[in-house]
């Protein structure tokens, strides 16, 4: 079984790269390519088709992203509200049709990205459900615990979602669009998906660096 892999290819039409005198170095960490294997032979064709010169895949078997904990970072304060939290990707945060649709209904709060990070994760923890494009939208909801739902990102990818999501075991396949949110169920139920954020958390603290910890921990 494919346990993961870390991704790196060179252009060499570019100069200035990690490897060799010439080339761009892209380096491309997929969470969890033991769930969606099958990509790999996709990236490598891409790779062969595109002429990049090094293609790396590296087995490593820790598929987590980091912000899962912030709230050891920045602890939830106060109690959870009915609000309803709209976390758009950053290049969304102005579109016009998010800004109807939040000002349509009172329960609706947008959660701007571009904000402060303590503005912004106080926000979600706050909230008893929150729609996202932006991944990090949904990955801090979830370390809050708070019930969340996929927007479709206009213009960005979606292969970072499904890593994520594969990380954790949710099931996520595809994202709703803006316009269904209003009639979109809104659960402020417990997470289903809770345990795989746990052992995600635990194996992020596990493979911290030794010597980072040791600074946290002077500070």
């Amino acid at each position: 079984e494919d346990r993961g892999s870390k991704v790196v290819w060179s252009d060499a039409e570019c100069p200035g790269g990690d490897y060799g005198e010439k080339g761009r170095t892209h380096t491309w960490t997929p969470q969890a390519w033991h769930r969606v294997g099958k990509l790999k032979n996709d990236i490598i064709q891409l790779a062969l088709e595109e002429d990049y010169d090094f293609l790396w895949l590296v087995d490593t078997d820790v598929f987590c992203d980091p912000g899962l904990l912030v709230g050891d970072v920045l602890p939830p304060e106060g109690a959870r509200t009915d609000k309803i939290g709209i976390v758009p990707h950053h290049t969304l945060a102005d579109d016009l049709k998010l800004l109807e649709l939040v000002a349509s209904d009172s329960a609706y709060v947008l959660i701007d990205p571009r904000s402060p990070a303590e503005v912004v994760c106080a926000a979600i923890a706050s909230c008893a459900h929150v729609f996202a494009s932006s991944l990090h939208g949904l990955i801090t909801a979830d370390a809050y615990g708070v019930a969340n739902t996929w927007v479709a990102p206009e213009g960005q990818g979606r292969l970072k979602f499904h890593d994520y999501a594969a990380s954790v075991g949710r099931a996520m396949r595809a994202p709703i669009a803006l316009d269904q949110i209003a009639s979109a169920p809104k659960p402020d139920a417990a997470l289903t998906y809770q345990d795989g954020i746990d052992a995600c958390r635990t194996a992020l603290v596990d493979h911290f660096p030794a010597a980072l910890c040791a600074r946290q921990g002077a500070a």
